[in-house]
């Protein structure tokens, strides 16, 4: 009888010690793909055992860069790398007899899904366009718009093609995404959709020799940068044409009228052809060298003249004085009626629509 006993209870110890010597399981058996630069976090669990007991460990192999695992099982981190990892993970616990598995995983880190296309070429109002997106990473891609509006007339394929005719100008800035069934890129865009080009014939403005002198043509539409050329004709002596704004500009050194013809190309490839008109006075200067002789207590009058120069002039005393009864107007008038007999000598000058100046000696004689 006390034999029996005793084996009855080593069997039920032997119960309790297989109870809480169950084999344990490391759980998942796969785990999640990661992406390189996007924080990835993972926690491992057990079956069977003891789990408050449970204890993760990195046994060997290759973890990816910036990725660690926690006593815990939490594997966790930001990648910095791409590539395919296999290494082994120990789970134990407390408990009596066999608490311990390992398990060998794979993680697969994917490059980062970054679109490469950061500008876009001008378009312009009418004209067709097309551009295709691109983006690295590789992987199967789907592209859309995220935020913001494309410009009328403009579509985007879900391959990426940006595409259409444009029918309203303006700036429109929007944002595109490419994904694939993990991951994602974003990148903002702008395009510029321009008018079409004009350049229309026109009058650049009235110089004078020996004054600096400065005209641009009357542009419109199209899309910077602009290419500016001499298409036909030449400029006056002095002058010359700013190839990247078009402005005609130096000392001009001989008067004309000069007609070139100009040539302006856009950055969205279209061109335009203007003629344009710059006319070049002489240097002004006082015409008059002699005065009439006036008499005493007559009504006199006489117009001092210029040449070249631009209109309108003004005319002053600038030194000296008239004779009593006369006087000089700014549009070059003398007149009035002298008081007496007498002789006066005055400096006139006159001064055109430039600022340019010019001065005469003059001697007038009351008899």
């Amino acid at each position: 009888m006390r034999v029996a006993l005793i084996a009855v209870a080593l069997a039920a110890v032997a119960a309790i010690g297989g109870s809480t010597a169950a084999a344990i399981d490391l759980l998942p058996a796969k785990l999640p793909d990661a992406e390189v630069g996007t924080p990835y976090s993972f926690q491992l669990e057990g079956d069977e055992g003891c789990p408050p007991s449970y204890h993760f460990r990195f046994s060997s192999g290759l973890l990816p860069p910036g990725i660690t695992i926690t006593d815990k099982g939490l594997i966790a981190g930001t990648p910095t790398g791409a590539g395919t990892f296999q290494f082994f993970v120990d789970l134990g616990d407390e408990c009596a007899g066999d608490g311990h598995s390992q398990t060998q995983y794979t993680l697969i880190v994917a490059p980062q899904l970054v679109v490469t296309t950061t500008a876009l070429a001008p378009a312009r109002v009418g004209a067709p366009y097309t551009v295709q997106l691109t983006a690295a990473g590789g992987g199967t891609q789907s592209w859309s718009v995220s935020s913001g509006t494309l410009p009328a007339g403009l579509t985007l394929t879900a391959a990426g093609l940006l595409s259409g005719t444009p029918t309203a100008a303006g700036t429109f800035t929007f944002t595109v995404k490419v994904a694939d069934p993990v991951r994602n890129g974003t990148q903002q865009l702008t395009l510029a959709v321009a008018a079409p080009l004009s350049l229309a014939a026109s009058t650049a403005g009235v110089g004078e020799v020996g004054v600096s002198y400065s005209a641009t043509p009357n542009l419109s539409g199209g899309a910077p940068p602009f290419v500016w050329s001499l298409a036909a004709g030449a400029l006056p002596s002095g002058l010359a044409l700013d190839p990247s704004t078009g402005a005609i500009a130096g000392i001009p050194r001989a008067a004309g009228t000069f007609s070139p013809t100009l040539s302006v190309s856009s950055a969205d490839g279209s061109t335009a052809n203007a003629t344009v008109t710059v006319r070049i006075a002489a240097r002004l200067a006082v015409a008059t060298r002699r005065l009439p002789t006036a008499h005493a207590a007559r009504a006199f009058s006489a117009r001092l003249s210029a040449r070249g120069g631009v209109a309108p002039v003004r005319w002053v005393v600038l030194r000296g004085s008239l004779p009593s009864g006369l006087r000089l107007s700014t549009a070059g008038r003398l007149a009035g009626t002298p008081r007496r007999a007498g002789r006066a000598t005055i400096v006139v000058k006159v001064t055109d629509r430039l600022g340019v100046s010019a001065t005469q000696r003059l001697t007038l004689a009351v008899s």
